[in-house]
């Protein structure tokens, strides 16, 4: 077999996902991240996946013709269109609606989703459990999987009769421009 035929063969088929990334130096990238097609189970992948897998600390990202390999430790958040991700619906999941405060100043409120149970159903039980790096919270259109080591507040706010859905409000201080 050719060179190119083996390196083909080997190589995993991948999308690009339209992505906004702030880093801990404040600077934000807009370009795509790559995901596999799918898991090993055979599921879907998705960039939640590829950022919480601690097995490789470098991801590619591609900004326009030019590929950087970013330190997944050191991305603040990602941002993605709200249809990149699938929303939770499995039974039992609680849904969580919180304001976070990031270590660059950027805020975010939406909903977040966990199985929480009833002698263990705060927020703050949510987040002491959590066995990931970075957790989904879905705004306005948007998700944004923000890195819970650069966390320096969660507040859990309320529906509101005007505003049902947390989910659906976006009280962002980020300027996104998407």
């Amino acid at each position: 077999m050719r060179e190119s035929a083996v390196r083909s063969w080997l190589k995993t088929h991948k999308r690009r996902v339209p992505v906004r990334i702030q880093l801990a130096d404040h600077q934000i990238l807009e370009g795509q991240l790559y995901s596999d097609l799918r898991k090993s189970d055979g599921t879907p992948a998705s960039i939640a996946d590829r950022l919480n897998d601690r097995v490789e600390p470098f991801l590619p990202f591609a900004e326009g013709d030019t590929h950087h390999l970013l330190n997944k430790a050191r991305i603040v958040f990602s941002e993605l269109q709200e249809d990149a991700l699938e929303t939770p619906a499995a039974e039992g999941m609680r849904e969580l609606c919180i304001h976070v405060v990031l270590l660059t100043g950027a805020d975010f409120t939406g909903t977040t989703y966990a199985y929480l149970p009833p002698a263990r159903s705060r927020v703050l039980d949510h987040l002491n459990r959590l066995a990931q790096d970075f957790i989904p919270l879905w705004t306005h259109g948007h998700v944004v999987l923000i890195n819970v080591a650069y966390l320096v507040s969660v507040t859990e706010t309320l529906h509101t009769e005007r505003e049902p859905h947390c989910s659906r409000t976006d009280a962002s201080s980020f300027d996104r421009g998407w």
